[in-house]
Formats: structure tokens, C-alpha cells, sequence
């Protein structure tokens, strides 16, 4: 499962005025799409997993959970995939210069996204599924995101 955990501080968890999806908050359960993000909060998560993987944020902090598709490799990774042998001029120039192609693509899907949220003076942390501590341990485990959004 490959997948994003955005964290958002300070984002009040829904309510009344989330009512019929419409939301006037960055992101709530209502979020939910066929396009495979998820909403759900950093307690949600905490609750269930071990000491070592708990995330040290306000409970009420709502995080987002982005997981690709199938869909996703043979439209947008095919896409910026062809798009780095044109710029770089091969396939072979790609395997040279690229040496993590998913990750490399993972970035530049998210920049346009982190960038609004720096225009905006969105406090937010971004963690992949491949996000490490200096001891290798996860920064966050993935499955269990998925678990605790429904998506799994």
C-alpha cells in the first residue's frame, strides 16, 4: 500500500456544520472520495497502535491519507515517466539520473500541494510510507492508516 499522511495542527474535528459533506474545514471525515484520500485524526491512529509508532501531535489534529491507485501508475507515473526521458533524453539517462523513480514522482505530485499550504501558513508535516528514523524504524505505519480510515 503506498500512501501520505498529511498532518494539519490546530483543525477542529467535524461537526454539525460539516453537515451534507460541505465542510469549512481544511479537511474532516466528510472528505472522503472515490479517489482514494481519507480523513481521519491523529488519536484515531494513536488508539490503536504501539508506544513506539504513537505520532506526538494534539489528538484532535486531522490528518489525511492518500493512497495511490491502480490508475495511478498506468496514467500519472507513465506520464512524468516519459516526461523525465524527454527531458533527460532517454531511458537510460532516467535509470542514471533518477535513482528513486516512485519516490522522485511522489514529490513532484505533492509539491503544488505543499506549496499552497506554505502560501497559506498551513502547519503541516508530510510522511510516506518510506519515512524513516535515523535507527530505521517507520515514522508511521501505513496499513494501519489505511485500517483506521476504512480505506482497508
Amino acid at each position: 500500500m503506498f500512501g501520505f499522511f498529511l498532518k494539519f495542527k490546530r483543525v477542529k474535528r467535524p461537526d454539525a456544520t460539516c453537515a451534507g459533506g460541505k465542510c469549512q474545514y481544511t479537511a474532516c471525515r466528510h472528505w472522503r472520495t472515490h479517489e482514494g484520500k481519507y480523513s481521519i485524526t491523529i488519536g484515531e491512529y494513536n488508539k490503536v497502535v504501539g508506544e513506539p509508532f504513537k505520532l506526538p501531535h494534539d489528538p484532535d489534529s486531522a490528518a489525511i491519507l492518500i493512497i495511490s491507485t491502480p490508475n495511478m501508475f498506468d496514467v500519472s507515473f507513465k506520464r512524468w515517466f516519459l516526461m523525465k526521458c524527454k527531458e533527460l533524453g532517454s531511458v537510460e539517462a532516467v535509470a542514471e539520473n533518477v535513482s528513486s523513480p516512485i519516490q522522485e514522482f511522489l514529490e513532484y505530485r505533492l509539491e503544488p500541494l505543499c506549496r499552497k499550504f506554505d502560501a497559506l501558513s498551513v502547519e503541516y508535516e508530510l510522511l510516506h510510507d518510506y519515512s524513516l528514523w535515523a535507527n530505521r524504524k517507520p515514522k508511521i505505519l501505513m496499513q494501519t492508516c489505511g485500517h483506521v480510515s476504512g480505506e482497508s
